[in-house]
């Protein structure tokens, strides 16, 4: 997990834990697989545009598609979320992406993580792996309900000054689930509004 659960302190729900350095794009596995089932939604053009760390990945492998298009669009953007709030965390970008995937609370939320973030140790970063699994989605018109797993037990912050890597053991906190909202908005994006994080043990696959 990465070291600064503690950055934001009640951090069992931090919304990505504290974070990776350098530049080009991470990897993210399971986004552009083919398959009905075991691959991710379709991100669409807008995802090849969120720049993640090269020592950092974003594992979909778990992430199932419906079926369903009104319920795959709403889990392409839960996903479009969760890539953009990784990139702001990474490079400390209170502009960047994320603003396009999320507003309210959950906005709030991210720019907190990303004020931890900078400050804890001089700066921190992400590298390592962070895994998704078990999603869920509800859609009653432009309003949804998105719940998924998220394994981060090989995920470390990265102290950005001297590149050092904060490895901790595993741990329960390493495993959470997340019940998020999101809404439709006049562009037609979903934008995630609150998050719930809890521990969940089950989430370790």
């Amino acid at each position: 997990m990465w070291a600064p659960a503690a950055c934001a302190a009640a951090a069992a729900v931090t919304l990505a834990g504290c974070a990776s350095s350098g530049g080009g794009k991470g990897t993210i596995k399971g986004a552009s697989d083919g398959g009905a089932t075991s691959a991710s939604p379709s991100a669409g053009p807008s995802a090849a545009a969120i720049k993640l760390p090269s020592d950092f990945t974003i594992d979909f492998a778990g992430w199932t598609r419906t079926g369903n298009g009104p319920k795959d669009a709403v889990l392409a953007d839960a996903q479009n979320f969760i890539r953009s709030v990784r990139a702001a965390e990474a490079y400390h970008d209170r502009n960047g992406p994320f603003r396009k995937y999320s507003d309210g609370a959950a906005a709030t939320r991210v720019s907190q993580d990303i004020a931890s973030m900078s400050s804890y140790k001089g700066g921190v970063t992400i590298t390592g792996t962070d895994r998704y699994s078990q999603n869920k989605v509800e859609v009653t018109g432009t309003r949804a309900a998105v719940t998924y797993c998220d394994n981060q037990s090989g995920t470390y912050s990265k102290v950005m000054r001297t590149g050092a890597v904060l490895r901790t053991s595993a741990s329960p906190k390493d495993y959470l689930r997340y019940a998020n909202t999101l809404q439709k908005d006049a562009d037609g994006v979903w934008k995630t509004m609150t998050i719930q994080v809890t521990e969940d043990a089950s989430c370790r696959s």
